[in-house]
């Protein structure tokens, strides 16, 4: 287990009788993202779903094939996230459930070369992503100025798409 945050740690492939462990630790929910059948050896997100309901954990399937997160990994991550519930992220080796956090933090304006110190400490180098993150952080913050309100000086609701003025 590897600890990115107060709340957010990163492990390699969990197994259902590991979980128990999670439990008595604390953790309240599981996030994988790892696609089933990867590999021969590893146990499909069913049975970890079981196992962590038996347990009263959440557990949360946002696969990530080898490359880059999608926008609904990314998405489903993000919103179980919002529950602020301590949480393990999973897949083969815990690289690219650390780079889905990156992005997100990256998403949400934490600094760059802290999220990479961060993941750093947990083992994980994401040095040659550094140029990605700064993209994504800069296209989530264009998204969010595009969402925001458009006032007149006075605060004045104004409509989007163009000059009102006369």
């Amino acid at each position: 287990m590897n600890p990115l945050d107060g709340t957010i740690s990163v492990s390699a492939q969990l197994h259902p009788n590991a979980l128990q462990r999670l439990q008595a630790a604390g953790f309240e929910q599981i996030i994988c993202h790892r696609p089933d059948a990867e590999a021969p050896d590893q146990p499909n997100f069913a049975a970890i779903r079981e196992a962590a309901a038996a347990l009263g954990l959440a557990a949360v399937y946002a696969p990530v094939a080898q490359g880059a997160p999608g926008e609904a990994a990314l998405n489903t991550t993000r919103t179980a996230l919002a529950s602020g519930g301590k949480t393990v992220m999973y897949c083969a080796s815990g690289t690219r459930s650390t780079i889905v956090w990156a992005l997100l933090e990256a998403g949400r304006g934490r600094d760059i070369d802290a999220i990479l110190d961060r993941a750093k400490a947990a083992g994980y180098d994401l040095g040659h992503l550094r140029d990605a993150l700064f993209r994504h952080a800069s296209s989530a913050c264009s998204r969010r100025i595009a969402t925001q309100p458009i006032t007149e000086p006075g605060g004045k609701p104004r409509k989007r798409g163009g000059n009102t003025r006369r």
